[in-house]
């Protein structure tokens, strides 16, 4: 079994088939697995994170080393299973306010509407 462990924030950037959502590049590094051996160096890889805003202060968070951004959050254990969002991402319920980025004093800033 692999495990990555993020290492930093490589790139934020809108996303351009969705305009509320800013994309995250995290570099990682991965030990075990299909990258790297077990008890072998870790090595290096990306993995994309995704910040939805939804509507004025809800923001849905996402990191998924696989790359797969369920409608509904994937909990950990079945004893966690919750619907936080009151419906999934794409709903016409949400304004899904435009993302703006931009970097400020060495860190990625990504905001939208009022958020």
């Amino acid at each position: 079994m692999s495990s990555i462990t993020l290492t930093g924030v490589t790139s934020v950037a809108p996303d351009p088939l969705r305009p509320n959502v800013a994309v995250v590049t995290f570099s990682a590094l991965e030990r075990g697995g299909a990258a790297g051996e077990k008890g072998g160096a870790p090595a290096p890889c990306t993995v994309e994170g995704r910040i939805a805003f939804l509507d004025e202060g809800i923001v849905r968070y996402t990191v998924d080393p696989a790359g797969a951004f369920a409608p509904y959050a994937k909990p950990v254990s079945p004893e966690h299973a919750a619907r936080i969002p009151a419906q999934p991402d794409d709903s016409e319920r949400y304004a899904r306010p435009a993302v703006r980025v931009r970097e400020e004093s060495g860190a990625f800033v990504a905001a939208a509407g009022g958020t």
